[in-house]
């Protein structure tokens, strides 16, 4: 036999071992199958599909948990550093906003006064109390985010199964667990 040829196997596979989702098809023992109606393996996957086969998740319990549970922070955070509103105008309450009001309120005198900018860069004359309820809107705030994402997490980590973990909507768990608090 001539060594450049290629002997292929046109026999069907009907014995999968391990069947993982991936992203636009399936790892199946280690091959990706792209879903793909004209892939004679796509079509051998389908039908061992179809007479029983199972296909797992491409994560795990754990590493999905993991990845929702990181969604939660970050959402979190989105909502964390968003503006407040002090005295009918907005201000931040970035990282760096936090760090300059707690260092207002440690370092001025009760009777000197200093200028804050609002986000539409207006100038206020601020003294050590009008910091001090600044501080006490965030930490509320910080307080009751820390709550719901606790609230939230909780949920997540109770979770029993792959497919209730990915139906879960961190936006619509937020809501229902942040009305219970209200």
């Amino acid at each position: 036999m001539d060594s450049r040829c290629r002997i292929v196997n046109m026999t069907k596979n009907l014995n999968f071992k391990k069947v993982k989702t991936a992203k636009e098809g399936y790892l199946a023992d280690g091959m990706f199958i792209p879903k793909d109606e004209s892939n004679r393996h796509y079509q051998e996957l389908k039908e061992w599909i179809d007479e029983g086969g199972t296909v797992e998740s491409e994560f795990d319990l754990e590493e999905i948990k993991n990845q929702k549970i990181q969604d939660v922070e970050n959402f979190r955070k989105s909502l964390q550093f968003k503006p407040i509103t002090y005295k009918d105008s907005e201000f931040s309450a970035s990282a760096t906003a936090r760090q300059n009001i707690i260092g207002n309120i440690l370092t001025c005198s009760s009777s000197a006064k200093k200028y804050w900018r609002d986000n539409s860069n207006n100038s206020y004359e601020f003294g050590v109390k009008n910091f001090k309820e600044i501080a006490a809107i965030i930490s509320e705030r910080d307080t009751l985010l820390y709550s719901i994402e606790a609230e939230v997490k909780n949920t997540i980590s109770k979770s029993k199964s792959v497919k209730s973990l990915t139906s879960l909507k961190i936006e619509k768990l937020w809501l229902k667990s942040e009305s219970a608090f209200k």
